[in-house]
């Protein structure tokens, strides 16, 4: 499945791309902050985004992302860890929240869990369409 993923710190891109190539994704580009623009083009499966240093709020940033990429997966990797702002960004259009203090196992296993629900969810909106 072809990700668009955003790091802003470029020392952790060798990481995020092994997390996410072990969790069965391609990686299509990096961008190192949200360009809208970019992603319209790319119009990519998954959006794997850091946003912790992001401009402008976390949530507004997912509710743009989800307005313009409507059938996108959104995973979203951040420092906070606060299950209100996890809940938050799910009610703004993320389908994944992950904390960065997750083992990278249980990362790897979440991500996976995600995309094949997903995957499974297409073949049966396909299947019944």
């Amino acid at each position: 499945m072809q990700s668009y993923v955003i790091e802003p710190q470029r020392i952790f891109i060798p990481a995020v791309s092994e997390v996410l190539l072990e969790a069965g994704l391609e990686i299509a580009e990096f961008a190192s902050s949200v360009d809208f623009r970019s992603l319209l083009e790319a119009r990519p499966k998954v959006v794997f985004a850091d946003l912790d240093f992001a401009q402008g709020s976390p949530a507004e940033t997912i509710r743009m992302l989800r307005t313009l990429l409507p059938d996108a997966l959104l995973m979203i990797y951040t420092y906070d860890e606060d299950p209100d702002h996890h809940a938050a960004f799910g009610r703004t259009g993320a389908n994944g929240v992950f904390s960065k203090a997750t083992p990278r196992h249980e990362l790897v296993a979440a991500i996976r869990r995600l995309v094949d629900t997903t995957s499974q969810r297409d073949r049966n909106y396909d299947h019944l369409g």
